[in-house]
């Protein structure tokens, strides 16, 4: 991970980088928190260049700068109506389309960068950062991963900010169950189009981020059927929804508002129906699968269960990038409640009249610490999930044989999110109770960070089902023998398995707690 290390730099250079007060700012001398940063024996922008290398600090900065200085982003002093937090939020995604901040063409250059860019909206404004990620990052990546080259102007649009996209998977009575699905896309050779339907209202795509009052576009999973009846599973495709000119509804759908939610308010989630509503045939995306004007089905995948874990395979990013969202929110947490931790005061010694600070007390610190120290773990993982996934997507886009890489991404990504979620989830309550009665004031924020983390321990994959995924991988492999973790692994997160037979006869040494806590002593 030397992208992320200071080590892989001049010393010279770092040292001249660290003076730079505008990426690494003086910290006030006066206040509460001050002999807490004297007392520090860590220099807090090394830790800083340790995670992120120049470049990144900069991106973050100039988004944040970016947001400081603009009028449209100043955050409301009251609280805002449903509505209200949805058009300042569609506002805003536009207003950072049309700035082309982070492009395609820096994404060729350095795609690890996405997930810095991404996760610096995020820790300013979420509504908008979802909206933005979902309409203008993940739809049009999930087709120039899936597309076979037919709909660079549907991409090309979505850039220039005339088309909104969206992701359709999960309908009103499956979620899980990708292969239940019932919507259906029927391919008529005479016309040459398919044909969407939703029998009933069970069938309806339901909670698609920017759908209910915004988007223009739709990659929805239906069930593809030929003409000659035959069924060839679950497949994606481009549906156009509205109108972009004026967002009406096009003849044949029917879409709907989700309405108010626990959190991420300025998103609107709603639900889509179809009624014989035809398509092109060039609006299948079809890398895994596709239908040719004769009206046969062909793919290069002999096995249907691999075809549709490739059409799927796509959705890893959004995973991934949940696990940095969740990363974010215990970051801006943990910090709120160590920093009113220093401040508060309550209780001290029974001989003096002086109280101090809650987080001298070992209680406070064992409710804490350990969030910290697992969201430093996590940030880590993520630098490094996130530039992995980058670089496999390079690949895709250049048309390269991904292979084990991809099967290995998705267990990970599925392995990976509910760790995430699940420690944010919990992280955050527990510092909201820290904060006492305080940190469950609305201008605490830590009410709002819990409410806009916990749809994310259920999207993109509920979490109890995301690790059986990952569980039917390594069971899978495991079948055929503990020395294939070391061919199917090129990641490298399960190629320790491959040596289960001799790892499995080791056995701790440690004699005391500070053997255990020792990083020497686990070599």
């Amino acid at each position: 991970m030397s992208e992320f290390n200071t080590i892989a730099r001049p010393s010279a250079h770092v040292g001249k980088l660290l003076e730079n007060k505008t990426l690494f700012p003086d910290p006030p001398t006066r206040g509460p928190l001050a002999q807490y940063r004297k007392q520090a024996t860590i220099d807090w922008r090394k830790l800083k260049l340790s995670f992120h290398d120049e470049t990144s600090i900069e991106l973050q900065h100039r988004v944040w700068d970016f947001a400081r200085k603009h009028p449209l982003f100043a955050h409301p002093n009251q609280t805002l109506t449903m509505d209200e937090e949805r058009h300042l939020a569609t506002k805003r995604m536009y207003v950072v389309q049309n700035e082309k901040m982070f492009t395609i063409s820096d994404f060729l250059e350095r795609p690890d960068l996405a997930t810095i860019y991404h996760q610096a909206w995020i820790a300013y404004e979420p509504s908008m950062a979802v909206k933005y990620s979902l309409g203008f990052g993940m739809f049009p990546s999930v087709i120039r991963t899936l597309d076979v080259g037919r709909l660079d102007e549907i991409v090309e649009r979505n850039e220039k900010g005339e088309y909104l996209g969206a992701f359709g998977l999960t309908e009103i009575a499956h979620g899980t169950n990708a292969k239940g699905m019932r919507t259906t896309a029927t391919y008529d050779p005479t016309s040459g189009e398919y044909i969407l339907n939703t029998p009933d209202f069970e069938a309806a795509k339901c909670w698609i981020g920017n759908l209910g009052k915004t988007c223009t576009h739709v990659i929805v999973y239906a069930q593809l059927y030929t003409a000659d009846g035959k069924h060839h599973g679950l497949n994606a495709f481009v549906v156009p929804v509205r109108d972009p000119t004026t967002l009406q509804a096009y003849p044949g759908v029917t879409v709907g508002d989700l309405g108010a939610k626990a959190g991420l308010q300025g998103v609107d989630n709603g639900f889509v129906m179809f009624r014989q509503y035809r398509i092109p045939r060039d609006n299948l995306l079809a890398r895994t699968g596709d239908v040719n004007e004769q009206g046969e089905f062909v793919s290069p995948f002999k096995d249907p269960a691999k075809r549709f874990g490739a059409s799927l395979g796509a959705l890893s990013g959004g995973r991934i990038s949940i696990c940095g969202i969740a990363n974010v929110y215990l970051t801006k947490a943990i910090t709120i409640a160590l920093r009113y931790s220093a401040s508060r005061k309550q209780f001290g010694p029974d001989d003096s009249e002086e109280e101090w600070p809650v987080l001298e007390y070992q209680s406070q610190q064992f409710r804490l610490f350990p969030h910290l120290a697992n969201n430093t773990v996590i940030r880590v993982f993520n630098l490094w999930f996130g530039k992995a996934y980058g670089d496999m997507q390079l690949k895709l886009l250049g048309g390269e044989n991904i292979g084990a890489t991809g099967m290995e991404v998705h267990a990970l990504s599925s392995a990976a999110k509910p760790v995430c979620t699940w420690a944010a989830r919990d992280g955050v309550q527990e510092c909201r109770e820290a904060c006492g009665g305080h940190g469950y004031l609305k201008l605490s924020t830590i009410g709002d960070l819990r409410g806009n983390n916990d749809p994310n321990c259920t999207y993109e994959g509920e979490n109890n089902v995301l690790i059986q995924q990952a569980s039917n991988w390594l069971l899978s492999v495991r079948a055929k023998g503990y020395e294939k973790f070391a061919e199917v692994s090129p990641l490298g997160s399960a190629q320790f398995l491959a040596q289960y037979a001799s790892l499995s006869k080791r056995k701790a040494n440690w004699k005391s707690p500070t053997d255990a806590g020792s990083i020497a002593s686990r070599s």
